[in-house]
């Protein structure tokens, strides 16, 4: 009686198992069937992309480049990106055709009628490692009611991990200082907002990632707030103020009519104040006798594979941790410019124009005088016959050397009318 029970059960039990697995085979089954309905949707969407791209691009170049740029607005404003105006064929292509027609609107994702940006990867064959952004307004709680405000930056980034660490900063430095900036109500003074933007650089390098030990990046950053510029320079990245005079280029002087108002100091191990900060913490210093702008600081890192000696050729930076116990400082140099203040040729303000330009050292070390762009700059935005980027865009072929053997850097540069 016992066996004939055993062997029902056994029944009965086989009998669930065959049922419970082709339950859970048809689990599965039904879990494939959704996973490739998924696959099968991306791909049908990336394909209707893909067509929606191909669509736009002969009519529609600016919607071609606002899918490629991409941006996103945040609380304090809406950043612009720089895009590749020479790696990128498909981008050329539809430049291009702007160029052609002038009918077309003359305004691109990374360009607006007061600002623009561009960069060029170098010929080195390693990712582009510059960034910039313009966010024009920049809003927080130290921007009077009515009153104009921009913040804009370069940023050059060096080492294995600079394209990472220019990155991070791209993000970074915006959402940090206006959450500093909005920590008080308006008005603070100027004491306090060049205290936000150096607690933003220093708390910047403190916060990053480990990307900052094998990597790090300059940063040339412009915040403005009504009628103030405040300047915060690290690294030898520069920024210069120009101003370019109607009235006196009327009357022949055409030298005269452009004047280098500002410009910030590019941060070299070679200067006296920097020499003695890096030396009295141990660090050690390599001067070329006739080429003393290419000083570097020395460290034995080993950090980097294979460890051995490396020069960075500026006295402070966001990154480059390593450095940092040598007397590498990511403190950044802040000076305040009162536009009120400013000289001017004519009271009538008409004839005066002023504007920013901010580059990475691969555009100025192009050309060494700073008065080539400033010139170059002026007379085209005073003609008003071509956009910006279209300016900015012709300047970086126009410093670009001929013979593509030759070494360039990354070259980034952003332009800024201010009034």
């Amino acid at each position: 009686m016992s066996h004939v029970f055993l062997k029902r059960q056994k029944r009965k039990n086989q009998k669930s198992i065959r049922w419970l697995s082709r339950v859970v085979m048809g689990w599965q089954w039904q879990l494939r069937l959704i996973m490739i309905a998924a696959i099968v949707g991306f791909l049908l969407s990336a394909t209707h992309q893909t067509l929606k791209i191909s669509t736009h691009l002969a009519p529609k170049e600016l919607d071609v480049l606002s899918i490629l740029q991409g941006s996103d607005c945040e609380d304090y404003g809406c950043p612009i990106y720089p895009l590749d105006v020479a790696s990128d064929p498909f981008v050329n292509a539809s430049l291009q055709r702007l160029r052609n027609d002038p009918s077309r609107s003359m305004d691109v994702p990374f360009a607006s009628k007061s600002a623009t940006t561009v960069t060029r990867r170098g010929n080195e064959g390693h990712p582009n490692q510059d960034r910039s952004f313009i966010i024009n307004p920049f809003i927080t709680k130290q921007t009077p009611s009515h009153a104009k405000s921009f913040l804009i930056a370069i940023l050059d980034g060096h080492g294995t991990r600079g394209h990472l660490v220019s990155q991070y900063l791209q993000n970074k430095i915006p959402q940090k200082l206006a959450g500093k900036l909005n920590s008080r109500h308006c008005c603070q003074n100027d004491d306090w907002i060049k205290q936000q933007l150096i607690d933003t650089f220093i708390e910047a390098d403190q916060e990053g990632s480990p990307n900052l030990l094998t990597g790090g990046s300059t940063a040339s950053v412009t915040l403005r707030i009504g009628s103030k510029l405040y300047f915060a320079n690290c690294g030898d990245s520069q920024t210069i103020l120009v101003r370019h005079d109607k009235n006196v280029l009327d009357k022949g002087n055409a030298t005269m009519a452009t004047t280098i108002l500002y410009q910030t100091r590019r941060d070299k191990p070679h200067l006296p104040d920097e020499r003695e900060r890096i030396e009295r913490m141990g660090g050690t210093i390599f001067t070329p006798q006739q080429f003393s702008n290419q000083s570097r600081v020395i460290v034995y890192s080993v950090a980097s594979l294979p460890h051995e000696p490396i020069g960075l050729a500026m006295s402070r930076s966001i990154g480059d941790w390593e450095w940092k116990l040598f007397g590498v400082t990511a403190e950044p140099i802040v000076d305040v410019v009162s536009m009120n203040e400013l000289p001017v040729v004519s009271k009538d303000h008409d004839d005066s124009l002023f504007f920013i330009i901010a580059a990475s050292d691969g555009v100025w070390d192009m050309r060494p005088r700073r008065e080539f762009f400033a010139k170059r700059f002026a007379a085209a935005i005073r003609s008003g016959t071509e956009p910006l980027w279209k300016i900015a865009v012709d300047s970086m072929w126009a410093v670009t050397p001929l013979n593509p053997n030759w070494y360039r850097d990354d070259m980034t540069l952003l332009i800024m009318c201010v009034m």
